[in-house]
């Protein structure tokens, strides 16, 4: 079996001839005249002229609300439904399993990790939460 030889090695710095049959090409538009460029409208410099755009809204589903809120809502959806995954908790918060994920370990305390592990969506194992009890002090009369 033939091989084709390689070409040999030229440094990029020694200028190449080009074939005649290799079409040549338009400079790029970094390399273009300076003249093109002083030919376009100069943007206007008058403040008033440009118009500010107004902050969007904080309602709605782009809204994220605090850490506190989320930690917060994570808690009611762990004492009302009982033991829940990072995606049934999602579900049931409106949060994404993202956020629900990093809120957990914060929440010593409030929520604890059990033994048990169920199949998220994926399939995969996904650790399972409840809420932590509360112990109650006794009042001495």
């Amino acid at each position: 079996m033939l091989y084709a030889p390689h070409p040999p090695y030229v440094p990029a710095h020694v200028p190449q001839a080009v074939p005649p049959h290799v079409p040549q090409h338009e400079p790029h538009a970094a390399q273009a005249a300076p003249q093109d460029i002083a030919a376009q409208p100069a943007a206007p410099q008058d403040s008033a002229a440009r118009q500010a755009v107004p902050p969007a809204p904080a309602t709605g589903p782009l809204h994220d609300p605090s850490a506190a809120d989320h930690c917060d809502a994570i808690h009611t959806a762990l004492l009302t439904l009982g033991a829940q995954t990072i995606h049934e908790l999602a579900q049931a918060t409106g949060l994404s399993h993202v956020q629900v994920a990093r809120r957990l370990p914060e929440m010593r305390g409030r929520a604890v990790v059990t033994a048990r592990t169920r199949p998220g969506p994926a399939g995969r194992l996904c650790r399972v939460w409840r809420a932590a009890r509360v112990k109650v002090a006794k009042q001495v009369a």
